[in-house]
């Protein structure tokens, strides 16, 4: 029997992907389920299985490098909140990295020496 959050994510993100209107959160849905459903291919337990497909829905998120790629990762780490991907610890991590990219991306337009991320924060999680 598949688990309930693992079955949602499948059957909700079908047509959750057929009509996503971002295209970078289409990729991170599709990118799941193709996982998920490979490794239930591979007689893998539902646990592995989402395990596997939320590996791969997060590889899938955009970069934080320029402002619509910021956009496309806060909108990827919201669904993943909505879907279970993320716990609300890890997404709400991951979007205050979104803020501080976000920020220096505002300190390079106003002229402030800001073009790349400080040492220590990865362009991408």
């Amino acid at each position: 029997m598949t688990e309930p959050i693992a079955e949602a994510l499948l059957t909700g993100m079908e047509d959750e992907a057929a009509q996503a209107s971002n295209p970078a959160v289409e990729r991170c849905i599709n990118a799941f389920r193709k996982s998920y459903r490979a490794s239930r291919e591979l007689k893998r337990d539902a646990y592995l299985a989402r395990e596997a497909g939320n590996r791969a829905y997060r590889e899938a998120i955009p970069h934080l490098a320029g402002r619509e790629n910021i956009q496309d990762f806060v909108a990827c780490v919201v669904h993943g909140m909505m879907a279970g991907v993320f716990t609300a610890v890890e997404g709400s991590k991951l979007l205050y990295a979104a803020q501080i990219a976000q920020g220096f991306l505002r300190g390079a337009h106003s002229g402030q020496e800001a073009s790349a991320l400080p040492p220590g924060i990865p362009a991408s999680v």
